[in-house]
């Protein structure tokens, strides 16, 4: 698991959103408290992941009654979302490139 934390890292995940995500995977549908604690994160902490990785298209919620559950996105998402951030990344190395004259200019 630390080998994923550290891959999920490197894509721009905070540390308590890798956490998340992969105890979310390994518990299947389950509520924030029981994610968090397997997480070993807090709970505002788990909230504040949460909304981070349904940004990303990697959790989503369900509701059972009146208890909310949190269910990852299967690992074949991740991929979408590496390769959505490799484009936000090349797309940014271009710009710069086209706009570093403007740089140099303030040496």
């Amino acid at each position: 698991m630390k080998q994923w934390i550290k891959k999920l890292q490197q894509l721009g995940f905070h540390e308590s959103e890798a956490k998340l995500y992969l105890c979310s995977l390994e518990l299947g549908a389950a509520t924030v408290q029981d994610i968090a604690k397997a997480a070993q994160i807090s709970r505002a902490t788990a909230y504040t992941a949460i909304e981070s990785l349904q940004e990303k298209g990697l959790i989503t919620t369900l509701q059972k009654g009146s208890r909310k559950y949190f269910q990852a996105e299967s690992p074949e998402r991740l991929s979408a979302v590496a390769k959505a951030e490799a484009a936000r990344i090349q797309g940014l190395a271009k710009e710069i490139a086209l706009d570093i004259d403007e740089l140099k200019l303030t040496q």
